[in-house]
């Protein structure tokens, strides 16, 4: 079975998630993070909009369900 990222999907994340358009730093895992979680190349005083958001959600979330299908 393939497992694929729907646009309710990352609407239902997204909720759960929570929104900051302004980067913020997770002490928890010690990485710059904006958006809905997202960490990738994120830095300090980095602003985005909530469309810019959803599109990196997106992507995060395709890039873990890419992992899972290539353990079926």
């Amino acid at each position: 079975m393939q497992h694929t990222i729907t646009d309710d999907t990352v609407a239902f994340i997204a909720h759960w998630e929570g929104f900051k358009s302004h980067a913020y730093y997770d002490a928890t895992g010690h990485v710059w993070t904006i958006g809905y979680g997202h960490t990738k190349a994120v830095y300090k005083d980095m602003v985005c909009t909530k469309a810019e958001a959803l599109k990196w959600l997106k992507t995060d979330a395709n890039r873990v369900a890419r992992f899972i299908n290539s353990l079926d």
